[in-house]
């Protein structure tokens, strides 16, 4: 299924910022919490946010960490839109393979945004 325009919209702050886990640059601890601020900003779920990394991003951008020389400062929203686009709302089958053949490439980086994400929600409770 084609993503409309507006799914587009809502989608590529995303895109964008679980893009960076596939960029060919060792990420500091100031572009993961930035990453993180940004998916907390979602109406995405931890478990929802980990299945767009899956199944859309992953699917869009691990062709770029398996180059010899990949792309390292930032990836255009368009290429995005269209490497990404096809994969929206799809999951991926043999999810568990595809998985375990490409946790490599962004799970150390998830594991420390995931609970960041978290923690930010909850901070937002507390000041409202």
């Amino acid at each position: 299924m084609k993503p409309t325009e507006s799914q587009i919209k809502e989608r590529l702050p995303i895109w964008k910022a679980l893009s960076e886990f596939f960029l060919d640059t060792e990420l500091q601890q100031e572009n993961l919490e930035r990453i993180a601020r940004i998916l907390a900003a979602s109406d995405h779920s931890e478990d929802e946010l980990e299945n767009i990394l899956i199944c859309e991003v992953c699917r869009g951008c691990r062709i770029n960490a398996l180059l010899p020389a990949g792309e390292w400062v930032s990836f255009d929203e368009d290429w995005l839109v269209e490497r990404i686009g096809p994969y929206y709302g799809r999951q991926v089958w043999f999810k568990r393979l595809f998985i375990w053949r490409h946790r490599w490439i962004y799970d150390d980086k998830w594991k420390k945004v995931r609970p960041r994400i978290a923690e930010i929600r909850a901070q937002k409770i507390h000041l409202c």
